[in-house]
């Protein structure tokens, strides 16, 4: 399938991406530093990236969590924890904890064997509470379909694991045991008591608009409710279930952290013999293509990892500044201050996504301003500045630094972001610089006059009627008299 494809390449391509970024530097260090030695250069530059990155997340690594785990409250007031048991008057084990999502799957279960299952809300000062017990079989012909409800007098199956208990209101309600083939997925209601960040937010900004009934000659709605009355709720429940989902692939996902791992093994044997699989790769082509081919590949190489190199020097530049900006504002609102890191980081690795990045990043500030007490006025004013910070490195530092390193003008750059943006969305945005860049070697490479500098004559401003030309006899030709 699709799927098991892209999990397959993506360690391969994330692995090639990190080649085309440090083959330069790998270089550099083997002619200047290792004489010449490959394998001592590669030793030399990925030991200083692993102690760059582990010396980053052992200083920054606390504080980001910790931030991290502080923010996820504004979605999720509670977290859950799992813990099962197998047959009766057997204890209780922890299967899995800090989920944020109202389902978990539980996989390697032997079929056949009775397994009893509980679910505890977790608050932040981490007093826990119980839901009540569900039991379920696994069994291979089962396939974890939607349960349905007994009927009235009969009792809950494995068959038909549905609980509905009265339970105290700070635990999860109704939990439900699908059995599956070797697996089981819980499913609960959260608790009935404790408001999301969601509910408190929407809580200050209607209080907010029953005090100022008008702004100026515009006359404002008498709560949140009258704006986005039909969407109100189903857009707070699709982002809550959604920052849920992503904080839990985030944290559970151990396919994730293969794939971090094999990423830059994989590229250490790239760049071992990068030189060599070049080489056997032209023998493909014939002989008279191979030189054309062989130069318009490394030229198209270069542009790519040049690219690549201006997107992290942006995506930087772009967190430091978001963090700077917010430990500047956290002077009138202090609460930000406990936020200025985490989301100067995010702020970075979403930059390289755009529209979406932009979107995310000025939405996550909003919500760190008002979950630290700053209000309506600091949330827009924190991230009224975040917005205009991504507004001038989109338009200004963006095409002129990537610009250049990729060897393009700058205005065409930015033609090319645009183009892309409205052809192919998200990833012709991503790609619009280097494609446009290695489009611009090629053609350098087949009309070599077009690299050529431009002839005098043609940047002359027009001569007004009658004017006698004081250009001197020759001057337009000078480019082609000094190649010559």
């Amino acid at each position: 399938t699709l799927d098991a494809v892209m999990a397959i390449a993506a360690p391969f391509v994330g692995a090639i991406v990190l080649s085309l970024m440090l083959e330069p530097v790998v270089r550099m260090v083997q002619n200047r530093l290792t004489r010449g030695n490959r394998a001592f250069s590669l030793a030399i530059v990925f030991l200083l990236l692993l102690g760059v990155v582990g010396g980053a997340l052992a200083y920054a690594g606390p504080a980001l969590v910790k931030q991290g785990q502080r923010l996820i409250r504004f979605f999720t007031p509670v977290t859950y924890t799992v813990e099962r048991s197998v047959g009766k008057g057997d204890r209780f084990v922890m299967v899995a904890d800090g989920i944020a999502d109202n389902s978990f799957t539980i996989k390697n279960l032997v079929n056949g064997a009775e397994y009893n299952f509980v679910v505890y809300a977790v608050n932040a000062d981490g007093e826990r509470s119980a839901s009540p017990i569900a039991a379920s079989v696994p069994r291979s012909d089962a396939d974890m379909a939607a349960p349905t409800p007994p009927k009235e007098g009969e009792s809950s199956t494995n068959d038909s694991p549905l609980e509905n208990v009265s339970i105290p209101a700070q635990s999860p309600q109704s939990l439900t045991a699908i059995p599956g083939d070797g697996a089981t997925r819980l499913s609960w209601q959260p608790p009935a008591e404790g408001q999301s960040g969601f509910d408190t937010m929407r809580g200050h900004v209607d209080k907010w608009l029953s005090e100022h009934k008008t702004l100026g000659p515009i006359t404002l709605p008498r709560n949140l409710d009258a704006v986005t009355e039909q969407y109100a709720d189903q857009a707070s429940q699709v982002l809550k279930l959604s920052a849920s989902r992503l904080t839990t692939y985030i944290a559970s996902s151990l396919g994730n952290i293969v794939t971090a791992i094999l990423i830059p093994i994989i590229a250490v044997f790239i760049l071992a013999d990068i030189d060599r699989l070049r080489a056997r790769m032209y023998l493909f082509l014939p002989e008279r293509s191979r030189r054309f081919a062989q130069t318009t590949i490394l030229e198209i190489g270069e542009v790519f990892g040049n690219y690549l190199r201006g997107l992290l020097i942006i995506c930087s530049m772009y967190g430091g500044a978001c963090m700077a900006y917010l430990f500047v504002v956290s002077i009138w609102f202090p609460g930000l201050r406990g936020y200025a890191l985490l989301l100067g980081v995010l702020a970075g690795i979403l930059y390289s996504v755009p529209y979406i990045g932009a979107i995310a990043t000025v939405a996550l500030t909003a919500v760190a301003a008002l979950t630290s007490g700053a209000g309506i006025g600091g949330a827009l004013f924190a991230a009224g500045g975040v917005l205009f910070l991504n507004q001038f490195f989109d338009y200004v530092v963006m095409p002129k630094v990537v610009g250049e390193l990729s060897g393009i003008n700058p205005l065409l750059a930015m033609f090319a972001l645009f183009l892309g943006g409205h052809l192919l969305g998200l990833w012709g945005m991503l790609l619009a610089v280097p494609v446009a860049a290695s489009i611009q070697g090629v053609l350098f490479r087949l009309y070599p006059q077009l690299s050529a500098p431009t002839p005098i004559s043609l940047m002359m401003h027009e001569r007004k009627h009658g004017e006698p030309d004081k250009t001197e006899p020759g001057a337009a030709n000078t480019d082609a008299a000094k190649k010559r």
